[in-house]
């Protein structure tokens, strides 16, 4: 039985200004949407914690991860966005002076980033997050690569990308960037426009600028993060459980069928499947031992780095 679960988690930054006159920061709100859609239940009963357990806590990682990438957002980026937006609707409205001023915060606000930063090359301004997600078991998952090769051979391309989307089970962090090499040349040509009257060529350069920023992508393995959580979940357990010893290995035997799930999805290399396998059977048979806690904690923090293994790190303008 496979079991579609989708989130899709929306981050929306929204800037505010107030007196541009006086170059203020502007407040930024983040507002995160979570909308979750299950379609039929696929986590095995058997995986030594609660099913929805689980899968909040993998949520929690998952919003971990937006606070943490929100926190590199800059507000200077943001605003300067905003002052070129701000700048165009000026021109049309036949404002020079305040298109001029509006341009002039921008490149303002752009040169303070790299005064503070000269490393940077881009400068992040916002963020999206999606989550995709498809928990099923070994078999499914190699029945369906089995499916995608025969329609492949069929040239029957559309049922091998259906087929393709089942296979999906990662988190997508989009980030927004302006990019430091081109955005304030292409404000300062814009200005030098303004003030000879091309008004036509200013709006141009300004909406061309605008749709140039630079989109970066990172993927997360989700079965590499339930990984994580169920042997974060094997430390937790109190001297008081039932069976704690049966428990823990109901845990770690999830773990590892969790990497193997990864592997087969290609979201983690061969020798790292084989290392992380290695490694938890090694704390299995060390449970009950005074050895088991610092095998866990070692396994767990490989998986960490692990989960974004197979990364693309795509960079594209748009």
């Amino acid at each position: 039985m496979k079991t579609k679960i989708i989130s899709l988690i929306g981050v929306f930054l929204i800037s505010i200004f107030n007196n541009y006159s006086q170059a203020q920061v502007a407040n930024v709100e983040l507002e995160v949407e979570k909308i979750n859609k299950i379609e039929k239940e696929v986590i095995p009963e058997v995986v030594g914690m609660e099913k929805y357990v689980l899968e909040n806590r993998v949520q929690e990682k998952v919003l971990l991860d937006i606070d943490e990438k929100s926190a590199e957002l800059i507000a200077d980026g943001i605003e300067s966005v905003e002052m070129t937006k701000l700048s165009i609707t000026a021109i049309k409205n036949g404002e020079k002076d305040a298109a001029i001023d509006y341009i002039a915060g921008a490149l303002g606000r752009l040169e303070t980033i790299s005064l503070r930063s000269p490393e940077m090359v881009s400068i992040p301004i916002s963020r999206f997050v999606q989550t995709d997600d498809i928990d099923t078991d070994l078999g499914a998952i190699k029945l369906v690569k089995e499916n995608i090769l025969k329609s492949l051979e069929q040239n029957k391309f559309h049922v091998a990308r259906k087929e393709l989307e089942s296979l999906i089970s990662e988190v997508k962090i989009e980030t927004k960037s302006i990019p430091i090499a081109t955005y304030p040349a292409a404000l300062k040509t814009a200005l030098l426009a303004i003030e000879k009257d091309d008004f036509q060529t200013a709006s141009s350069l300004l909406s061309n600028t605008l749709s140039t920023l630079v989109v970066e992508r990172e993927y997360i393995s989700l079965p590499c993060m339930r990984a994580e959580v169920l042997l974060e979940e094997s430390l937790t357990i109190q001297p008081g459980h039932l069976d704690p010893i049966g428990n823990r290995k109901l845990l770690l035997t999830s773990a590892k069928n969790q990497i193997k799930i990864a592997y087969e999805l290609g979201q983690i290399k061969k020798e790292s499947s084989n290392d992380l396998i290695a490694k938890i059977d090694d704390a299995y048979s060390s449970i009950g031992t005074s050895k088991f806690t610092d095998k866990v904690k070692d396994v767990a923090e490989i998986i960490s780095k692990t989960k974004n293994e197979y990364d693309n790190n795509e960079a594209l303008e748009i």
